[in-house]
Parts: structure tokens; C-alpha cells; sequence
């Protein structure tokens, strides 16, 4: 007697139809909703918990992750992950909990980035299609991938990273585009409706306008 596969490694019929709580991945039939956290998988449906089925990205393979609200943060992710962007199986932009500190994720960022400013004119050594931005609590500048086709804000306009990012003239500071800056020049930042250029650490040249 030949020998049934499981519900679970049948294949898919022609128009890509499964058995009632199995969807159709490559071909194969995978139960919806039945892998757990971390756990491999194809497609964001079958992941437990309205989880997301998270490309590669700063971590090592894809996988089942909690989504988020707020990249960069720790706030909306449980304990011992932190939320940052990506793109999910199904190759949509998500914000999604990955295992790690806000240190040891924004360490494995790559590559990291410089804002260098000469008279009224900023400029960044990003690649092509990426801005350099600050993140986390520490605002460590990083290089961020830009969203083709979407409008990028400028000064004041509402920003979080992810899905409203700024110009790369600009910086997202606490939700708010900010024109890049030197300290000691403040004549670009009086062309923003601003009066100051804001140092962005102690001792730091590098500003954005306030």
C-alpha cells in the first residue's frame, strides 16, 4: 500500500488550493498559524500569534518574529528583542522584533555613516537609495534603506524611520525632520524657518536645525 504523505507535506492542487487550515508555500501545503517564534518558515500565514515571517536581515535566517510599532526602540517588543525594519516572505515592509539589545542590534547595523557639512551645503557617504539617519537612544548614525517612490519630508515634516522618512538632507529627530547642520553656521537653518543649529551630542560640529 502506498504510503500517505502528511496534511502538511502534500502539495498543492493546480489552482493552489489545501485543505482547510493549510495554505499553499511553494507548492506545499503548511499549516496556517501553527509555527512558533523563531522557528523557520515560508510565509507570514503560517506563523502563530498574527506573527511575521522576517527575511534575513541584521539576524541570521528567516523566521517567525513578533511585529512592532516603533523601529529602533525597545518599547512596543518584548523583553530581550528590539524592533527594527524589514521585509517580510512575502516582500512588504515590516517593523518586526528581533532577539538582542538596542546595543548589540545597532552594533551589527551596517555600515555605520558620517553627515559632513561645509558652509550651507550637508552631504553623507551612504550608498546610493540610503539615507543616513540617528537611531536608537544613543542616535548612532547608520545608513537606512530609502523607499523608492514614496515622498521623503523636510524640515518638521512628521517622520519614524520606516514608513515617513526624511530627505537625506535631513535627519529624523524625536518624530520630526530636521535639516542637517554645522554648529557654527547658522544660516542654513534661518532658510528652514529655524533659529538654531543644535549640536547632536556634546562637543559634536554635526547639528540639525531647531
Amino acid at each position: 500500500m502506498q504510503e500517505q504523505l502528511p496534511l502538511e507535506n502534500r502539495p498543492c492542487a493546480e489552482n493552489g488550493a489545501c485543505l482547510e487550515g493549510y495554505t499553499c508555500v511553494s507548492s506545499t501545503c503548511i499549516p496556517v498559524g501553527g509555527t512558533p517564534l523563531a522557528a523557520p518558515c515560508l510565509d507570514s500565514l503560517q506563523c502563530a500569534d498574527n506573527a511575521v515571517c522576517l527575511l534575513p536581515g541584521i539576524y541570521e535566517h528567516t523566521a517567525c518574529r513578533d511585529p512592532c510599532q516603533k523601529v529602533f526602540e525597545q518599547s512596543t517588543c518584548p523583553n530581550g528583542t528590539f524592533c527594527v525594519p524589514g521585509v517580510n516572505a512575502e516582500h512588504e515592509r515590516v517593523a518586526a522584533c528581533v532577539p538582542g539589545t538596542e546595543g548589540t542590534v545597532l552594533a551589527a547595523l551596517t555600515p555605520p555613516c558620517t553627515v559632513s557639512c561645509h558652509a550651507l551645503a550637508c552631504g553623507n557617504d551612504c550608498p546610493a537609495m540610503q539615507s543616513c539617519q540617528p537611531v536608537g537612544t544613543t542616535q548612532k548614525l547608520v545608513c537606512l534603506d530609502i523607499q523608492a517612490g514614496v515622498p521623503l519630508g523636510e524640515q518638521n515634516a512628521p517622520c519614524d524611520l520606516h514608513e515617513k522618512q526624511c530627505n537625506p538632507s535631513y535627519g529624523c529627530y524625536l518624530g520630526s525632520c530636521k535639516k542637517y547642520c554645522e554648529v557654527a553656521v547658522t544660516d542654513v537653518c534661518a532658510s528652514q524657518g529655524a533659529t538654531t543649529c543644535l549640536a547632536l551630542t556634546n562637543g559634536s560640529k554635526l547639528g540639525h536645525c531647531r
